[in-house]
């Protein structure tokens, strides 16, 4: 089976890259600019991501894409013309290409955002996405159920909770940061619950999605069946790096002020806010179970921060 996998020089690219090659898995890398020298995987430029990309030879004798490239933490028109029209248009030319089934990799953010309630998203939750990023995923999903029930090619979107391992970017690679600078960290005196998927885990899921019969034609959520406190995500993150995190627990309502007065709301919804996803039925549909443990990939986390600076 050959599997092409889209944004394969990413964080989470690499890793199905991986993955696929240990399980015997023909794997190509569709990408915008070239793999590492010491990459040997099969390889293929297909430039920038949008309503016009040229896709049909890197489909060639394809029998599913995982769908990871995107535009993030970028210009609003950029998430409508990448994460949307790209998808879109990756979904026709793969049907044209007779590729059998795409996976395509959507976010949480198709959900209401986190808001700090104690409400967990599920299979029954319903999307309603409150950011430009979010709805440019939900309406790439769309369109995908639109091109799968007129063609008949398989689709499968999968929507993970924040991804953990070496590498991780975006705020887990901020606070790593901050760990490392080796100062006393706030956080809330009242524990917060937040769900998180390990690298590996996920890498193993996409795989399976592009594979096991019962994916064809549903959304699943992935995410560790554990819900961890940000200080305990601190503490692991300290760990990894060989030394203890410093932490100071501050009244929630005192630190939630505190960030909205320096601008940094967003940031706190985000690491001290409350968001949990059960996958319970992705557990049970694909036979699947997350191989590493968050504790683990938060110790892998800080330790590949600690290395790089080094």
């Amino acid at each position: 089976m050959r599997v092409a996998v889209t944004g394969a020089n990413g964080f989470i690219g690499r890793a199905v890259l991986r993955a696929g090659q240990s399980a015997g898995l023909s794997m190509r890398a569709l990408v915008r600019t070239g793999m590492p020298a010491s990459s040997s995987v099969d390889e293929h430029w297909i430039g920038e991501i949008g309503p016009d990309t040229e896709w049909s030879g890197a489909l060639s004798g394809v029998d599913a894409v995982v769908h990871l490239a995107g535009a993030a933490h970028t210009a609003t028109d950029a998430y409508e013309r990448v994460n949307t029209e790209g998808t879109l248009r990756l979904g026709r030319c793969a049907v044209e290409a007779g590729v059998r089934r795409l996976v395509f990799v959507s976010s949480i953010a198709v959900y209401p955002a986190g808001s700090g309630t104690n409400e967990t998203i599920d299979t029954d939750t319903r999307p309603a996405p409150s950011t430009p990023y979010g709805g440019s995923k939900w309406r790439a999903e769309q369109g995908l159920w639109e091109i799968a029930s007129a063609t008949g090619m398989e689709v499968v979107v999968v929507r993970p909770a924040l991804v953990v391992g070496p590498g991780a970017p975006g705020n887990l690679r901020r606070l790593a940061a901050l760990v490392a600078r080796g100062l006393p960290l706030p956080v809330p005196s009242t524990a917060n619950a937040r769900s998180y998927v390990s690298l590996e885990s996920l890498a193993d899921l996409l795989l399976i999605a592009a594979r096991h019969p019962a994916a064809a034609g549903n959304s699943f959520l992935a995410a560790d069946a554990t819900t961890p406190s940000t200080r305990q995500v601190i503490q692991w993150i300290g760990e990894g790096m060989g030394r203890p995190a410093r932490v100071v627990p501050v009244p929630d309502g005192v630190l939630s002020l505190a960030s909205r007065l320096v601008g940094q709301s967003e940031v706190y919804r985000k690491l001290y806010g409350n968001l949990c996803v059960d996958a319970g039925r992705t557990r049970d549909q694909l036979d699947w179970s997350p191989g590493v443990s968050l504790e683990a990939a938060f110790r892998s986390l800080g330790a590949g921060f600690h290395r790089e600076q080094c």
